[in-house]
């Protein structure tokens, strides 16, 4: 309950501060790149820099997950190699003991 009353708060509280930097930036910017020319507001420029950053960072972290979600799946195979020699090994004692 707690934590969807403060993601709530924050998701209210992004908004407002959203339309705060909007109302205070509405100047247009230029971004003149070799092939073509864009004129937006400030914010709108903000916004898709920052998820632009976002993207890229998911895709970085991404790479990473997987290495991580591959090493853990040799890990559990080598376990269960490791436990299927042991419990043979126990097989094997407990015959010869009898």
């Amino acid at each position: 309950m707690i934590k969807k009353i403060v993601l709530t708060i924050l998701v209210i509280s992004i908004f407002v501060i959203t339309l705060w930097f909007n109302s205070n930036n509405s100047e247009l910017i230029t971004i003149d790149l070799e092939i073509a020319s864009f004129t937006y507001s400030a914010s709108v420029i903000f916004a898709v820099i920052l998820f632009a950053g976002w993207l890229f960072g998911l895709l970085c972290c991404s790479f990473y997950i997987l290495k991580l979600l591959n090493e853990r799946r040799l890990l559990r195979s080598s376990i269960k190699n490791k436990e299927k020699i042991i419990i043979d090994s126990k097989d094997k004692f407990i015959k010869d003991a009898n």
